[in-house]
């Protein structure tokens, strides 16, 4: 199911389009990785929620690292980001401000919108397939 979902909502373009891609990934998963550092940070006493959030973080930015699930890693930081933004997880609103969210929300659904790029693992598991249909032996 995931396949058919991954594979029809997005492309895997190569050339500069891909390195763009490929650079929109690797902003995002830094500044991800970044929060998941401020989730594990000690401020005041350390909560399973931020634990919990941190892990998080810190799996979408290996995802976004090497263009591994980054349909998933972007769904999931579209839903922390706006949960982030209006205040209902306090220890995501903490470890980026409120207004912060917005770069990363948005660019995390433009990357869900476009897709990984040819230079991502998931191009080589559900990318262009060449189908070869041979030739049939009365054809001439």
């Amino acid at each position: 199911m995931f396949r058919i979902l991954h594979t029809s909502l997005t492309s895997f373009p190569g050339g500069r389009a891909g390195v763009g891609l490929l650079l929109l990934r690797i902003s995002l998963g830094t500044q991800i990785a970044c929060v998941g550092w401020n989730l594990f940070r000690p401020v005041g006493g350390s909560d399973s929620v931020d634990a919990f959030s941190g892990v998080l973080a810190f799996l979408c930015a290996a995802g976004f690292f090497l263009g591994y699930q980054s349909l998933l890693c972007s769904i999931a930081v579209l839903v922390s980001g706006l949960a982030g933004s209006a205040g209902w997880i306090p220890a995501l609103s903490a470890a980026l401000g409120r207004a912060e969210w917005l770069f990363p929300t948005l660019t995390s659904a433009a990357l869900a919108f476009l897709g990984p790029g040819a230079f991502s693992l998931d191009a080589r598991r559900f990318g262009r397939r060449e189908i070869i249909i041979p030739k049939r032996a009365d054809d001439p």
